[in-house]
């Protein structure tokens, strides 16, 4: 099925709509002004019966003390007057024309049985009344008047109202159809737009989604969603140069061991048979670059899987947490790790990235301290979050340092110096999986001296930072 623009939509739309108004407003009009006739025209006959009887002297109806006082066209109104004494008719008396107009026979709806179709006269509205009066001999006698006024005017009127009310909708119709189809092409040109500069930019040859989309000023929703798109652009712009970047930044630091590890392979084919003193050396090297190289491509691995696996939240005790990463890093590192602070507090998080987080974190802290300097993990609670602070007391992170801490392969000048051995890629990881739990890693200065990592942990999902 063929996908219709929102242009054409809105104006079909429209159409469909302004039809139904159309036929409700028209038969609504023609209902009421039909009514409105037909209750004149039974006012009018009721009038008609009250003047007729009011023409009653002593039992009999005076035909011409009535014609004398009332001016009625007897050729669309026509009247009987049936006198009855003891059941017989005494006498029937009828206005100019009216046994012709009766010769005819007629036909009425079940619903409207007061209107009558005579054949070749048209539409008449039928009234009767029958009254009791007395006679001079004070004799009952009954009277009963019949009247039928014609409705053809009434309908030549209707019919003239109804084709005005056509016309005048129809036109209605016409210009509405034009004005909204102008309007709605005129609200679907920004977006007409933005889906044209949106396909010029997936189009490029580059791909770099550099470009900005044009922000229109109305409608507002086009607006909104051109900035929102310029910031998905803009994300993709990152995420395309932070990958262009890693893949740089990893092909330079493996390049270097392979370097090496070529170099010494080269070196034990050349002099290995007149100096085979160096093979052990050579060897070594070899070892500790292939370790290297390990490490990196087990970082660099890590780092790709880090988005990719969907994490599973609970809620936890984190004094328990805390305490069972400390017990296990107590095995391996060298320094004392101290635990300050206790709260019961649970929170809502994936244990795993957690723990991973502060595995690290600690791991760090006695690469960068002295060996008998103390860790120190912290907890503090506050309303919505945990604040839990991994504090060395080593070497310490400079601010021009702390501001790339978090980027791939960025290791600090403190660490280059001292040589000691790493990858650049520990802390954004630990970064990465903050984000992937809604906390966020903060780096600052310990006192008197190191440095302070800092996960602010909301307890729970709702509240993140």
């Amino acid at each position: 099925m063929k996908s219709k623009s929102s242009a054409s939509q809105m104006t079909f739309a429209y159409g469909i709509m302004l039809i139904m108004i159309t036929v409700i407003t028209s038969l609504s009009v023609m209902i009421i002004v039909g009514s409105m006739f037909v209750v004149n025209t039974r006012s009018n006959s009721e009038q008609l019966i009250t003047s007729l009887n009011n023409s009653v002297v002593e039992g009999k109806f005076d035909w011409k003390y009535w014609k004398s006082n009332n001016d009625v066209d007897t050729r669309r109104t026509f009247i009987t007057i049936t006198t009855k004494a003891k059941g017989k008719v005494i006498s029937k008396q009828y206005s100019d024309h009216a046994e012709d107009f009766l010769y005819d026979s007629f036909w009425s709806w079940p619903i409207l049985k007061n209107v009558q179709v005579r054949e070749n006269q048209g539409i008449y509205y039928h009234a009767n009344r029958t009254v009791i009066v007395m006679n001079s001999k004070n004799q009952p006698r009954q009277i009963k008047y019949q009247i039928w006024i014609s409705l053809n005017r009434v309908i030549n009127l209707f019919k003239r109202l109804f084709i005005v009310i056509v016309a005048i909708n129809l036109l209605s119709f016409l210009l509405g159809l034009l004005v909204i189809s102008k309007l709605a092409n005129k609200l679907t040109r920004p977006l007409k737009s933005l889906v044209s500069e949106t396909k010029q930019i997936i189009n490029e040859p580059t791909a770099k989604y550099q470009s900005n989309l044009t922000v229109a000023d109305n409608p507002k929703e086009v607006h909104d969603l051109t900035i929102e798109f310029n910031k998905l652009l803009n994300e993709l712009n990152e995420n395309i140069k932070r990958d262009r970047q890693f893949i740089s930044d990893a092909s330079h630091e493996l390049r270097t061991p392979i370097a090496g590890i070529k170099g010494n392979v080269k070196l034990i084919q050349r002099r290995a048979a007149e100096h085979p003193e160096v093979i052990p050396e050579s060897l070594k090297y070899i070892e500790t670059e292939s370790d290297k190289m390990q490490r990196l491509i087990e970082s660099l691995l890590a780092l790709s899987k880090v988005d990719k696996v969907e994490l599973e939240f609970k809620e936890v005790p984190i004094l328990a947490i805390i305490n069972e990463t400390v017990d296990l890093m107590r095995q391996q590192v060298t320094q004392p790790i101290k635990v300050e602070g206790i709260t019961t507090s649970n929170v809502v998080t994936n244990v795993n990235n957690l723990q991973q987080i502060l595995v690290t974190l600690i791991d760090n802290a006695q690469k960068y301290s002295p060996k008998n300097s103390t860790i120190t993990v912290q907890q503090v609670e506050t309303a919505n979050a945990i604040i839990i602070t991994i504090a060395d007391q080593g070497l310490g992170i400079s601010d021009e340092d702390k501001a790339h801490i978090f980027d791939r392969f960025y290791r600090g000048k403190e660490a280059r110096d001292t040589k000691i051995e790493g990858t650049g890629l520990g802390l954004a990881i630990t970064s990465r999986m903050a984000k992937l739990i809604y906390a966020n890693l903060e780096v600052t200065d310990n006192t008197p001296q190191g440095t302070k990592f800092m996960l602010l942990l909301p307890k729970h999902i709702s509240e993140k930072f």
